[in-house]
């Protein structure tokens, strides 16, 4: 006579076979890329802090991909900092600093200076990207004295060829050949991907690492949640 499996060793099996797909070995990257370069026309983002500016997600790659060049020459530091409040600024610096192979850490500017001075060094930052509106109604952050990063001079200083003929490639070549033919980082697995800091309540802040696997992982659960649709 059989006997009905047990609850948890269910979960356990299920666990184990979500844990062999093979999209959680990527790297952040190669799927942000992928997914961008398959519908170039779509409207990505719209930032309501800047009068419900849109941006495509072709020309998002393109700038995003632009800038990553830049932080490779930037900062030889796998981490590098990011402060911008949630926008179409903050979504370029982040992307870029995937693409460059780098690891983002999206500095939370609430704390106090101290605080962040702790985050800044344990995270062993030496390139912070930001923009002068964001200095500006920042005062009390600790700037450094070096290695802070205008990312709008930067996109601006972008070759605009360079940044034409990559929307225009998005549109005619398939989302994983142009990819590869631009060395997109492919395999990351469980390498760091991002780093979080904790609010510090019981002492200096902690860091969080993140894994490729962790945020993929979560990206596919809220696809099979059906609270996001599906990526095709």
């Amino acid at each position: 006579m059989l006997m009905p499996m047990s609850a948890p060793s269910i979960l356990d099996i299920g666990e184990g076979e979500f844990q062999q797909r093979p999209v959680l070995k990527r790297h952040l990257a190669w799927e942000s890329f992928v997914a961008l370069a398959r519908k170039p026309s779509r409207v990505q983002v719209v930032d309501c802090t800047l009068q419900r500016r849109e941006m495509k997600a072709g020309f998002l790659l393109a700038l995003a991909w632009g800038l990553s060049k830049r932080i490779q020459s930037l900062s030889a530091k796998q981490r590098v900092g990011i402060v911008f409040p949630p926008g179409i600024g903050a979504m370029i610096a982040n992307l870029a600093v995937v693409f460059a192979g780098k690891v983002p850490v999206n500095m939370n500017f609430t704390l106090g200076a101290a605080s962040i001075e702790a985050c800044l060094r344990k995270a062993d930052i030496d390139c912070l990207l930001t923009a002068p509106a964001v200095q500006m109604k920042m005062p009390n952050f600790p700037w450094p004295q070096s290695g802070v990063v205008n990312v709008v001079d930067e996109i601006q200083a972008l070759p605009k060829v360079k940044i034409l003929s990559l929307v225009a490639a998005s549109f005619c070549l398939p989302a994983q050949l142009l990819a590869k033919l631009l060395k997109v980082p492919a395999e990351g697995d469980r390498n760091e991907a991002g780093l979080l800091f904790t609010s510090g309540s019981s002492g200096e802040p902690k860091g969080v690492v993140l894994t490729h696997r962790n945020i993929l992982g979560n990206c596919m659960q809220i696809d099979a949640s059906g609270l996001l649709p599906v990526a095709e």
